[in-house]
């Protein structure tokens, strides 16, 4: 039975390279096709049916190059399909999908070799694991749960990637095939969810209690731009240490809101070049700040050690989720009004 069934799904790749490249396919209880849609975040102005090739079409006409996502109820589940899609891995998605009792079980991977296959259910993960490092990579609170599913299927590094989708037969029951590709589904351009704006499990870490910090959380649409940045980049100095006199009169202005002068810009510039790693990231963190570059962040956590400075790592963390956050926002509010 097993290898039927991942002969089948070698087949099915084999027809159509776009799918063996990049898929997120995910079955889901509790919920219509619509509904499914909806929780995702589908602009419902865009909802038609459509085929598979013509729900990855719709992606294209956007500038932005937007998600779509198909999905069709089979045997009262959904099946749902993102070509080159990825939103039913995200947490925020899995939550909307679940919450309300059901459970979501996703098999996807791209064309970087990124993969995932993970369960959901009652608003949480219950296990995921990379099928490309199965069995050394399983997370969650039912990991014998995702040992349980993955018996008996040829995954890891010389692992199928039908022994994926077979996974997902196996578990709920439903088989993706050619007929349900080529037939219209409902589809629709997804507009992600906002990110939630604390990492997974962290939301009481002592990191995050200072009440600047938990007042941006408590509100990130009201957040600063240029605050985020300032406290990045505090954290990103703190952890690596830098304390030259050009890096902390530049933070000291940066968050009492003062001008800082090019001569200042220019000192820290002037030692990017001469250091290294973190430090370098550090500096260089600190100059795009002080110039208004929407990179501070990111380089703030790139000169951090998470497994050394995880506190100051997670502070940054939060900084760039609520940046996303507050763009997801508004991108949703200007599309939807």
């Amino acid at each position: 039975m097993t290898e039927e069934i991942i002969a089948h799904y070698q087949d099915l790749l084999g027809e159509d390279e776009s799918l063996s490249e990049a898929l997120c396919v995910t079955v889901v209880e509790s919920a219509s096709a619509e509904d499914v849609l909806r929780r995702m975040g589908a602009d419902v102005g865009t909802f038609d049916r459509r085929d598979a090739e013509e729900t990855f079409d719709l992606a294209g006409s956007y500038q932005d190059l937007r998600q779509t996502a198909m999905a069709g109820e089979i045997d009262g589940k959904v099946l749902v399909v993102e070509p080159n899609g990825f939103q039913c891995t995200r947490p925020e998605v899995q939550r909307a999908l679940t919450e309300d009792g059901g459970s979501s079980l996703t098999v996807f991977w791209n064309v970087n070799a990124v993969a995932e296959i993970v369960l959901a259910r009652d608003g949480r993960m219950v296990w995921s694991f990379d099928p490309l490092f199965y069995p050394d990579d399983v997370r969650g609170p039912d990991t014998d749960g995702a040992h349980r599913a993955a018996d008996g299927l040829p995954l890891g590094e010389n692992g199928l990637y039908g022994a994926r989708l077979a996974l997902l037969e196996k578990e709920t029951g439903i088989r993706l095939t050619v007929e349900w590709l080529t037939t219209p589904q409902l589809s629709a351009v997804i507009d992600e969810l906002p990110e939630d704006v604390v990492l997974a499990d962290y939301a009481d870490h002592p990191a995050l209690t200072d009440p600047e910090i938990a007042a941006l959380i408590a509100d990130p649409t009201a957040a600063d731009p240029r605050l985020l940045a300032v406290i990045a980049v505090e954290h990103a100095a703190r952890a690596t240490g830098l304390d030259d006199p050009a890096a902390v009169e530049i933070l000291r202005r940066l968050r009492a809101g003062e001008p800082v002068a090019p001569q200042a810009i220019e000192a820290v510039q002037s030692q990017v070049d001469s250091a290294s790693g973190r430090l370098r990231d550090a500096r260089r963190s600190i100059v795009a700040a002080a110039t208004g570059d929407g990179s501070a962040i990111t380089l703030a956590g790139w000169a951090i050690d998470h497994q050394t400075h995880f506190g100051d790592w997670l502070v940054v963390n939060t900084m760039s989720r609520i940046t996303r956050n507050r763009a997801a926002r508004r991108r949703r509010g200007r599309d939807r009004g």
